[in-house]
């Protein structure tokens, strides 16, 4: 395989090697949506994790949904981020 761009952890390399499908998907999503797959797959503690998570990867990539898989931050997360905890409770207060 021959990919551009983050280095691939071993086990989803193997996962999108093993379907066709999966690899072609794979290419064909954004570097940025990629490059999260593969921290999403770093950060996990155990190779057993490791292997459940690139196999969900190849996947989603092979059906194309790589992107519908991520979790886009709500509003509350954002607001949440820039203001801290007090924000939830003026959110609350306001009914979002």
């Amino acid at each position: 395989m021959s990919l551009t761009g983050p280095r691939l952890p071993a086990e989803l390399a193997a996962a999108l090697d093993a379907d066709a499908e999966a690899l072609t998907g794979w290419e064909q999503s954004p570097p940025d949506v990629r490059l999260l797959y593969v921290e999403w797959i770093d950060s996990a503690r155990s190779r057993r994790m490791r292997r459940a998570m690139a196999a969900d990867t190849a996947a989603w990539a092979k059906g194309g949904h790589l992107q519908r898989q991520l979790q886009r931050p709500t509003a509350v997360d954002a607001a949440m981020s820039v203001a801290g905890d007090g924000c939830l409770m003026a959110l609350l207060r306001l009914g979002l």
